[in-house]
């Protein structure tokens, strides 16, 4: 099997892991902080904030954008299953829409397809048609105890898109956003794979990274068989203060005060727990790794450029059948 993702790690990783380890800062502390504000520079974005998972990146951003118990989530099935989970821990469905032969990823008229033939609108809302053929298997919407037919208002409710960048590749997201906002719904990237990738909204006069983010937000991953690597964990961007302000509280159970905060006031500080949150921070092992990944980042991107190019050309040149009829 050729190791097409083999993580790219090195002595500078081992020696700020160390760092982290003698600090006695071991969970989310200042590393994170650096870990943060670097990416988000790099990828252009006003804020970044870091988490357990891209998964958990995916959760938090969806409940950001106030997707909630008994809506519906238009994204993709070719992606992996972190996708569609991520809909479901927020009690919603996935609803999905097909994909372009050329780029594996959304496509956007099959997007307005679905949003125009089997959605409809009621008051500012809109709600997706056959919501009852959802409500099968493990659906969440089969335990809420809510009407899932088509007169009720109870469940349906379209309540973002969610394009995948696959496999780094950047969709059309320029069209995506565009049909979103003529229908006011929000866009949360799924940008796991997608840490150096460049799109352009205008033919190729410029270009700008994934994650500034185009939609709302956008969410990465850190695993060990993506471009950069914590061993795991995930980042969200976003331009709104308001979002990363709930997700940094939603990460750490919900605490009204980070643990920075805490530990630098002269004065004891008593926080409050006024929201249901998650543990979904990283540590700071994980973050002094990823600072030194962020350095490698350009190196990265050329080496599997090459290679990438390299499998093309060899590919290439081998006929292959189509069994398709």
């Amino acid at each position: 099997m050729i190791p097409i993702a083999r993580p790219v790690l090195g002595e500078a990783e081992a020696v700020a892991a160390r760092k982290a380890i003698l600090s006695g800062w071991v969970t989310q502390g200042p590393q994170v902080k650096t870990f943060e504000d670097t990416f988000a520079r790099i990828v252009g974005a006003r804020f970044a904030c870091a988490v357990s998972s891209c998964t958990a990146a995916l959760h938090l951003a969806l409940l950001a954008v106030a997707v909630k118990p008994g809506d519906v989530v238009i994204t993709v099935s070719h992606s992996f299953i972190a996708t569609a989970n991520a809909v479901r821990y927020c009690g919603a469905e996935p609803v999905f829409v097909d994909i372009e032969q050329d780029t594996y990823n959304m496509d956007p008229d099959e997007l307005e397809k679905v949003i125009k033939e089997y959605c409809i609108s009621r008051g500012t809302e809109l709600y997706y048609k056959h919501v009852d053929r959802l409500s099968v298997g493990e659906s969440p919407l089969r335990y809420l105890g809510i009407p899932v037919d088509f007169n009720s208002h109870a469940a349906g409710r379209v309540a973002a898109i969610l394009p995948v960048h696959q496999m780094g590749l950047p969709c059309d997201i320029s069209r995506i956003v565009g049909i979103a906002a003529k229908y006011g719904i929000p866009v949360v990237e799924d940008a796991a794979c997608a840490i150096g990738s460049d799109v352009s909204l205008n033919g190729g006069e410029t270009w700008e990274r994934i994650g500034k983010p185009h939609g709302d937000v956008a969410c990465f991953s850190f695993h060990p068989r993506k471009i950069l690597t914590t061993g795991d964990g995930g980042m969200i961007t976003t331009n709104e203060s308001i979002m990363d302000a709930r997700f940094r509280r939603l990460r750490h159970h919900g605490m009204s005060v980070p643990d920075t905060e805490r530990h630098e006031s002269r004065n004891v500080v008593f926080e409050d727990y006024v929201t249901t949150g998650f543990n979904y921070r990283m540590t700071d092992i994980q973050a002094a790794v990823g600072i030194e990944q962020l350095k490698r980042l350009d190196d990265i991107l050329v080496e599997r450029r090459k290679l990438a190019s390299g499998y093309g050309e060899i590919m290439g040149s081998i006929p292959f059948r189509s069994f398709l009829g």
